[in-house]
């Protein structure tokens, strides 16, 4: 997404009202609905890449914003890194309805910043990656999206373990209104910030389309940074769009750090540039929205 598509809705309200405490409860969190789109894809590179899921969906009925992901699972024996994704949507006539450039973030160790490794790294061990795709359609729909056109680009690189370790504790956990929480520890040996840490949710089909930014919370506090052994957690609203009539359930969190000594740098240099900026400030207000709808609609 081009910084003039984003510079509209970067103009509303950025940040989500706070809930203090992530208490546990268990509510049932699977769902289904309409309005997410599994469809076709070429890939350029079926020796070394695999896409085992593409879903794209509205964010709500009556939206123009579209999210989706796309999994991939690293098929070579060597480490990649920045490795990058250049997609084409197109409807079934194969006319371009969008185009987008990024990167594809892996799973569990995603250290980001001036570190050993960036978040873009593939290798043998670490094989699996996500796409993530955030998009206003205008009068266009999700259920237009016929075919995704993928290409992939990446360097070699020498693995190397992170300078810091942002760990989660246990599993993610729903707690009242089916906010999401997920406990971590910084069990390294220096100090880390939290960079672009995101939540995967699935529908009952399993379907993965929808993704946020959580927040990060220290001592119930709203706080990004994590000193030696300190524990905290990621909390963030319930994403379910408003077509579907039961929640959507969290799949995966991908975790995304910086140590102390890079994160100042990282933000004076990419405040406004980055990509991850812009869609975390696009994102929190798209939640703020989706929640204001919720509580309108009277759903919890």
């Amino acid at each position: 997404m081009s910084s003039l598509k984003l510079c509209s809705t970067l103009m509303l309200v950025l940040a989500l009202a706070a809930i203090s405490g992530c208490s546990k409860n268990n509510p049932t969190n699977t769902g289904e609905g309409s309005n997410v789109v599994s469809p076709t894809f070429t890939l350029n590179d079926n020796t070394n890449y695999q896409v085992t899921s593409i879903s794209i969906g509205q964010s709500g009925t009556t939206d123009s914003y579209v999210y989706g992901i796309v999994k991939f699972k690293y098929l070579g024996s060597g480490s990649v890194d920045y490795v990058g994704i250049s997609a084409s949507f197109k409807d079934g006539q194969g006319n371009v309805l969008f185009t987008d450039d990024s990167y594809i973030r892996n799973l569990s160790d995603c250290f980001d910043g001036y570190a050993y490794n960036t978040n873009t790294f593939l290798t043998a061990v670490h094989d699996t990656g996500y796409y993530y795709i955030i998009e206003d359609m205008g009068t266009r729909k999700a259920a237009d999206i016929a075919k995704v056109e993928l290409t992939i680009t990446s360097e070699d690189f020498v693995y190397a373990p992170p300078m810091g370790m942002l760990a989660n504790s246990g599993s993610p956990y729903a707690t009242t209104g089916n906010v999401w929480c997920q406990n971590v520890t910084n069990s390294g040996n220096i100090i880390v910030s939290n960079a672009y840490t995101r939540f995967v949710f699935k529908d009952s089909q399993n379907k993965l389309f929808m993704w946020t930014f959580p927040e990060s919370y220290v001592s119930n506090s709203i706080e990004d940074t994590y000193q030696v052994g300190q524990s905290g957690y990621f909390k963030s609203y319930d994403m379910t769009p408003d077509y579907m009539t039961t929640s959507l359930d969290i799949q995966d969190v991908c975790l995304d750090w910086d140590t102390s000594s890079t994160a100042s740098t990282k933000v004076s240099l990419l405040r406004i540039s980055s990509p991850d900026q812009n869609n975390l400030l696009l994102r929190q207000s798209l939640d703020k929205i989706t929640r204001e709808n919720m509580l309108r609609s009277g759903k919890k």
